[in-house]
């Protein structure tokens, strides 16, 4: 199990535009379009980054624009996050929107369909990583049923190292059942039968006729796959750190803010 070190770097990576350097075309051409699809990470692209999960704050204006698109039809907004969905919805309190939680384990209104043997191995790849990080401060493990993250947002930097020595170890005992997506400044284990985003977007791009174009938001490595799969779309790293397989680049979820209240003014 890598998922530790695994880098955004690839053949497909580079040095994106900046969004709003390139808007006149963006707006071009999801002005021309029947139909358009919409898909937006939560922490870091709609809400800032909090040190604990539940200490996140949605602004108003986040929940209004994203009620002004739903009244389109033509416009499908999809949040696709690792929170779980009646987070997400409990969150943003926004209805005509579509909610994908667990890195895709969660859409469509169905259950996760997860093998009983990685249901078992995530319990006791849980049980054994509450161990190790009782002596770790600054780690914190959020369980989500389905999957767990190890935030390490408040650990000193020798902390992260004493983790990343233990914890690929401790966790190849479950290579075959689970594996870990490396998010901005967290962990994330979730059964192989839950590859990550890129496997969700893709299933919904199917839904829409050929040649739809999408924009896709999202700020950390867990969206990259994503970017991958909506190459030649309107795919937007925010805050990117390096190199990236997005398009293009916004500095803040403010941006991304404007971003959507731009489509809506200038699009719908």
């Amino acid at each position: 199990m890598n998922g530790f070190c695994e880098k955004t770097d690839s053949p497909n990576s580079r040095n994106p535009t900046y969004l709003f350097g390139a808007w006149p075309a963006i707006r071009a051409r999801l002005s021309l379009a029947a139909n358009c699809a919409i898909f937006l990470d939560f922490d870091g692209t709609l809400v800032e980054l909090s040190e604990h999960a539940h200490e996140v704050e949605v602004p108003a204006e986040v929940s209004r624009v994203l009620r002004d698109l739903a009244q389109f039809p033509h416009i499908q907004v999809t949040i696709v996050s690792g929170r779980n969905r009646a987070t997400l919805r409990k969150l943003l309190r926004v209805t005509g929107i579509h909610y994908i939680g667990l890195h895709g384990g969660e859409m469509d209104g169905n259950s996760p369909r997860v093998a009983l043997s990685a249901q078992a191995a995530l319990s006791s790849a849980r049980r054994e990583v509450r161990k190790q990080l009782a002596s770790l401060p600054g780690l914190w493990l959020e369980d989500k049923g389905l999957g767990f993250s190890i935030h390490y947002r408040a650990a000193r930097e020798d902390v992260v190292r004493s983790a990343l020595a233990v914890l690929p170890r401790l966790l190849k005992t479950w290579d075959d059942s689970l594996h870990v997506l490396s998010g901005r400044l967290t962990w994330e284990v979730l059964p192989r039968d839950i590859p990550g985003k890129f496997a969700a977007v893709k299933k919904v791009m199917t839904r829409f006729p050929r040649g739809t174009p999408a924009v896709y938001a999202g700020d950390d490595d867990t969206d990259e796959p994503a970017f991958s799969v909506l190459r030649k779309q309107v795919t937007v790293r925010v805050r990117p750190d390096g190199r990236t397989r997005a398009a293009y680049f916004v500095r803040a979820p403010a941006e991304v803010l404007d971003m959507l209240e731009r489509i809506v003014r200038e699009v719908c």
